[in-house]
């Protein structure tokens, strides 16, 4: 003699079979919907640059000292400014630098330029000769320089552009 068997009370509920369905037609149907798109803040896959390359803020260490926007172009051109640590009180100076970056040694960049400084009380120029070397820390995403290692500079962007929205301009770029 064969037995019959029973289902289960729940398969026999049809609100329960349409959850069911349900649940399972959004899942298939999102499983296909889930990409991440670029956002710009990291490199192309498959397209090389050296870390050094983008948007960087410099903080010397220092209270009574600007801070500085690094802007390091993949083509071993860089540019900075400096800007007020507080917005609401503009700098006495306008301080530019600028100068060529090449890889050094093993995640060492050689910097060389000028510091040109136009003081706006006495309407005097000063120009400065940069010479130093950068180190990139991959597991910080930091700059460092090892003759004054309390200012670090901090990646704002992987793109080498002013940041939209502020109020800054490099006279030579």
């Amino acid at each position: 003699m064969m037995k019959k068997h029973r289902n289960p009370a729940f398969l026999a509920n049809p609100s329960v079979l349409a959850s069911i369905a349900f649940v399972l037609v959004v899942m298939t149907l999102m499983s296909g919907c889930s990409s991440r798109q670029p956002d710009g803040s990291q490199p192309e896959a498959g397209v090389y640059t050296e870390p050094i390359v983008g948007t960087w803020v410099h903080d010397p260490g220092t209270a009574d000292s600007p801070l500085f926007l690094y802007i390091f172009k993949d083509y071993g051109r860089f540019d900075a400014l400096a800007m007020p640590r507080d917005g609401a009180k503009p700098l006495s100076y306008g301080e530019w630098v600028t100068g060529t970056w090449a890889v050094q040694g093993t995640r060492e960049y050689l910097l060389n330029g000028q510091v040109i400084r136009n003081d706006f009380m006495t309407g005097s120029h000063t120009a400065l000769t940069v010479n130093e070397t950068l180190v990139y820390d991959p597991r910080n995403d930091i700059l460092f320089n090892r003759a004054h290692p309390a200012g670090v500079y901090q990646r704002f962007s992987h793109e080498p552009v002013i940041p939209p929205g502020l109020d800054a301009s490099i006279p030579w770029d």
